[in-house]
C-alpha cells in the first residue's frame, strides 16, 4: 500500500508526537546531580569519634521521594590504590575491600540544592598505620536508590586531603 500526501503527513505526525512524549516520559524519569563544592574537615569529632568529616554541596534534580546515596572513596593515589578496609567496617562491598563511607537521605522534591551533605569516617577507619602526615584523596559519588536497581548520578573529582597521625587523640 502507497501513502500520498496528507496520509503520509498524518503518518509522521504520529510517529513525531509518539517520539516527543517517550521523550518527555524519560526525561521526566532521570535524576541527575551536580556538585558545587566539596571540602574536608580533619580532626573533627563525630558522635566520640575523631576523624574526617567530607562535606559536599550538590544540585539534585529528578530525585523525589527517591532514596539518594553520598559516598566517598578514599586513595592513596587518585585513580591507582584506593585504600583497603582489614576489618570490614568501613567496607565498599563484600566483593571491594575500599575504605568507603556515605550517607543516606529521602529527596523532598525534583529540584534540590543539597547544602553541606556530611559524611564522616573515624580516623582509625583509614587505617593509616605509621605517625607522620598523609597526603590522601576523597572520590564522591552519588547514587538514586542505592542497590541492585540504583542509578549512577555523578561523581566528583579526586579531592586531596592531609591527615596527621602523629597525634590522632589530639
Amino acid at each position: 500500500e502507497r501513502l500520498v500526501g496528507s496520509e503520509m503527513c498524518i503518518r509522521d505526525s504520529y510517529i513525531t508526537v509518539i517520539a516527543a512524549v517517550l521523550l518527555c516520559v524519560l526525561s521526566a524519569t532521570a535524576s541527575t546531580a551536580e556538585f558545587k563544592r566539596i571540602w574536608v574537615v580533619t580532626n573533627e569529632t563525630h558522635k566520640g569519634e575523631k576523624g574526617v568529616m567530607i562535606h559536599a554541596d550538590f544540585d539534585l534534580t529528578g530525585a523525589k521521594d527517591k532514596g539518594v546515596e553520598c559516598q566517598a572513596i578514599f586513595y592513596a593515589i587518585p585513580g591507582k590504590r584506593a585504600l583497603h578496609d582489614t576489618n570490614d567496617r568501613y567496607r565498599l562491598s563484600p566483593s571491594l575491600n575500599y575504605i568507603a563511607s556515605s550517607t543516606y537521605f529521602k529527596a523532598k522534591s525534583n529540584d534540590m540544592q543539597v547544602d553541606d551533605c556530611t559524611i564522616f569516617i573515624p580516623t582509625e577507619e583509614l587505617h593509616l598505620k605509621n605517625p607522620r602526615k598523609y597526603k590522601i584523596y576523597v572520590k564522591l559519588s552519588i547514587y538514586t536508590n542505592p542497590g541492585k536497581t540504583g542509578e549512577f548520578l555523578t561523581e566528583s573529582d579526586y579531592v586531596p586531603f592531609v591527615i596527621d597521625m602523629t597525634d590522632i587523640n589530639g
